[in-house]
């Protein structure tokens, strides 16, 4: 049951960074990664255990690589929406 757990936090986490990339102001996204990364960092200070980093920094990477996905998406949608404007312009 606490893999399941795990795994729905997971996959809700991912959810909202992307949703999150898909937002018009970027640093939503940002701080999520960024959080995580220092919230860990300091945990690790104060235990003096450092062992959680790699897969702090895993982690991170992967909520980074989804909000860079919703990033580009959202740039290509503005983008078309941009070239069908103009297409009825003209």
């Amino acid at each position: 049951m606490r893999q399941f757990v795990i795994l729905l936090i997971s996959v809700a986490l991912l959810a909202l960074e992307y949703y999150l990339g898909t937002r018009k102001s970027p640093l939503l996204g940002a701080l999520l990664p960024g959080g995580m990364v220092l919230l860990v960092a300091v945990v690790s200070l104060a235990l003096r255990d450092f062992s959680a980093l790699p897969a702090a920094a895993a982690a991170a990477a992967g909520l980074a690589a989804a909000w860079l996905i919703g990033r580009s998406k959202a740039k290509a949608a503005e983008k078309a929406e941009l070239e069908k404007m103009k297409a009825k312009d003209l």
